[in-house]
């Protein structure tokens, strides 16, 4: 596996006699058992990350294909009821998200990550007995309550595990779970919402089947996700837990022993780059949020049957899971994020005037499928991007929080804006998200512009400390330190 960058810029301070081949990121020997242990990472962590977000997902994003199944009509749903159960789902998120990202060094993230999704799948498994709008909307906002601290938990842990150079492309893996999420969902509601036993309609086997799923999945979070001290890892040999010492306490990238500080987290409320991408973040989120809830509704309103539109989700899916994972691969390649941002964005909106200006069904659907192209592209690489960009834990962790939490109070505004009196086509919903995507865009430009900046005055900073004859590779204390290069 190739080295990050930072390692080859290494100073190493002691004698070559006096260094352990295991201690020295340079030597062949560390290099091969580093592998190893990224290869380890690779194997168990990421597939353990993928699955908890991948129900995640899937019990979240369920009530849309419930509703396309009947659910409403069951419930005696009336006015924008159905609407206020979307929204007030993501109120739970953003009160919990930050809360929690913040207590995780304390919590742990292995328990953090079981509990949370034990909890999950228990709520989705009990949606399946609601009788009304108010059980309905309280099992939504448990689910929102118990949901809302899965992506801060993803991102810290794999902050913890993998250096800037490794991180997009594993991002890439457990956040096309997303994506898998819907086109799985679809095929499971096409064939659950056909069954009609026991006096349950099809759209209550959906909800209790895959709150059965999550729920298996805690033994094998509890048994295989690391502990809060890395290098304690039941699965690691002596030489692995001593090259990850190693990582852990000289790579730039990582801040395991860092103390708490009110002043890391404020900063993550006034340093400008990180609230525009906030901004950023809201908008691209309604998109998310409002096409994951949506689009069954939406499909279903160009005229297919119930059972057509549970597949028809299916390529939508499919192909948003391809462009992201793609995407990913090469931005990681090229350690480049504002540019894919872009071209996701300018997918969308060509798809969103399309939807709103087309009437011919074909045209509306090929719509529906290039929003597929950016709509994960747009909401996973700027959480990337982010956390690349802020040095320190609980800066990151906070950052990374506000990320999701600002999203979710786009998932609010979600269920206002599509709602049933604009049904089938949704014209205000898809309006509002057109307008906010295009704003995403300009301030993508803004933060690209900010960083070139940034980086040039640093750039020359760091030569004139170096016609000095000063060191410096330096691991930066912070993300405003002249040592510190943010990623474009």
């Amino acid at each position: 596996m190739s080295i990050p960058k930072e390692k080859d810029e290494l100073t190493i301070t002691q004698s070559k006699e006096s260094i352990s081949p295991l201690s020295d990121p340079n030597d062949p020997l560390f290099q091969k058992i580093e592998s190893q242990l990224i290869k380890k990472f690779d194997f168990i962590i990421i597939p353990c990350l993928s699955l908890a977000y991948l129900y995640s997902n899937l019990d979240k994003a369920n009530i849309g294909n419930a509703q396309a199944a009947g659910m409403s009509e069951d419930l005696g749903l009336t006015g924008n009821q159905y609407g206020n159960v979307v929204s007030l789902l993501f109120v739970t998120y953003v009160i919990f998200e930050v809360p929690i990202a913040i207590c995780l060094k304390k919590i742990g993230t292995r328990k953090s990550l079981s509990i949370l999704t034990l909890c999950f799948g228990i709520v989705c498994l009990c949606t399946s007995f609601v009788q009304n709008y108010k059980s309905l909307l309280a099992m939504r906002m448990l689910l929102g309550l118990f949901e809302s601290g899965i992506i801060p938990v993803i991102n810290v842990m794999l902050s913890m595990c993998y250096t800037k150079q490794e991180m997009a492309k594993r991002c890439s893996i457990i956040y096309s779970a997303s994506a898998a999420a819907g086109a799985f969902g679809g095929l499971l509601a096409f064939g659950l919402i056909k069954i009609n036993a026991h006096g349950w309609e099809g759209w209550r086997w959906l909800f209790a089947i895959e709150g059965v799923l999550t729920i298996s999945s805690f033994p094998i979070l509890v048994i295989l996700l690391p502990p809060g001290d890395l290098t304690q890892t039941w699965w690691l040999t002596t030489d692995e837990k001593t090259v990850l010492k190693t990582r852990l306490s000289i790579y730039p990238d990582f801040y395991q022993d860092e103390k708490f500080s009110w002043s890391e987290i404020k900063r993550s409320f006034i340093d400008i780059d990180v609230l525009i991408l906030y901004t950023y973040e809201f908008c691209v989120d309604l998109t998310l949020f409002g096409i994951s809830t949506f689009l069954p509704s939406i499909i279903k309103g160009m005229g297919y049957d119930k059972y057509k539109t549970q597949l028809l989700t299916i390529p939508f899916y499919s192909l948003a899971l391809l462009s992201f994972m793609g995407m990913a691969w090469i931005s990681d390649k090229l350690q480049h994020r504002g540019g894919f941002l872009i071209i996701g964005l300018i997918m969308e909106i060509i798809g969103y005037s399309i939807l709103i200006s087309q009437d011919s069904l074909g045209a509306r659907y090929t719509g529906c499928m290039l929003i597929s192209l950016g709509i994960y592209v747009c909401s996973a690489l700027s959480i990337m991007w982010i956390n690349n960009n802020c040095a320190g834990h609980y800066k990151r962790a906070t950052s990374a929080g506000m990320m999701t939490t600002i999203g979710s109070i786009a998932g609010v505004l979600a269920g206002q804006i599509y709602t049933m009196d604009s049904a089938p086509r949704y014209l205000k919903g898809l309006k509002i998200t057109l307008g906010l995507t295009v704003l995403a865009m300009v301030l993508v430009i803004v933060v690209l512009y900010y960083y070139k900046t940034q980086n040039d005055k640093r750039g020359k900073e760091l030569k004139r400390l170096e016609d000095q004859g000063l060191d410096i590779n330096v691991k930066p204390e912070n993300d405003r330190s002249v040592y510190f290069k943010f990623m474009l």
